[in-house]
């Protein structure tokens, strides 16, 4: 970050054009050793280095089973695969992070990553990022798992079942957190702060985030390592949109680099 490099001004459309051709497939075109092409650089000082790492959060679900009302919700969250997950710490390096966005290839179809670290381009594939965040890659995305790319928002005649009954007189708005059941309510405020993070208005459910309440009340599984993965892709090209994942990021990173430099801790508990 030391470089003092110009800012590109990017537009939409530019920025996903540019960044959508694989920059590990095409000439180097720069002199500069952290990076391959000039697209990387321009991706960084013109966009990267203006937009929010977001803070995610580490869910003590410890102390939630000690609160009775919550036992289940963290049963469920056992059975599904996905404690580990929502427990995993990683300080992290907003710089390390950021450049890792800029540099950032990935295949769906080959399950891999592609991305630079100081002077060397790195791979790993979704497995080894979940062994990374400590999570079972194979128990994931086995064939009973509901793989969830959250495509398809839940019908809304469905959202009804996670509200309070009406004849309990509580206050309820169909579509927002008022009157949700606990345990809705609960999952919704995790889903914001770990695998789909969300800033902004907090008084609203929006779209994915009701399939995301259904399959954890029926106990589907996610497989999060392609949720994630998803989102990478899509961010990959986005100009609009903060930067998430830094922790699960981080420790692929350390898994594949070694890196010892400062971490910065941007995250709250």
């Amino acid at each position: 970050m030391g470089l003092d490099l110009p800012s590109r001004q990017w537009t939409i459309e530019s920025y996903s054009n540019a960044r959508s051709v694989n920059q590990l497939n095409v000439p180097c075109d720069t002199n500069i050793l952290y990076f391959r092409t000039e697209v990387q650089i321009d991706a960084l000082f013109g966009h990267m280095v203006k937009k929010t790492v977001f803070k995610h959060q580490t869910i003590d679900l410890a102390y939630m089973r000690s609160q009775p009302v919550m036992t289940e919700l963290v049963d469920r969250f056992e059975t599904m695969g996905l404690a580990n997950f929502l427990q995993h710490r990683c300080d992290w390096n907003e710089t390390v992070i950021r450049r890792f966005y800029a540099t950032l290839e990935i295949s769906i179809e080959e399950e891999k990553i592609w991305w630079t670290t100081e002077k060397r381009t790195y791979y790993a594939t979704f497995a080894q990022f979940a062994a990374a965040n400590q999570l079972d890659y194979e128990f994931l995305k086995d064939e009973q798992s509901a793989n969830i790319v959250l495509e398809n928002p839940l019908d809304e005649n469905d959202y009804l079942m996670f509200y309070e009954p009406a004849h309990l007189g509580i206050a309820r708005v169909i579509g927002g957190t008022h009157g949700l059941r606990h345990h809705p309510a609960v999952i919704n405020k995790i889903a914001r702060v770990t695998f789909m993070p969300k800033s902004g208005n907090k008084d609203k459910v929006r779209g994915w985030y009701w399939n995301v309440i259904s399959h954890v009340m029926h106990g589907n599984k996610i497989n999060v390592i392609a949720l994630i993965m998803d989102q990478l892709a899509d961010l990959r090209l986005n100009l609009e949109m903060n930067l998430y994942f830094a922790p699960y990021i981080m420790s692929i990173i350390k898994a594949k680099t070694n890196f010892r430099g400062v971490c910065e801790c941007k995250h709250s508990f």
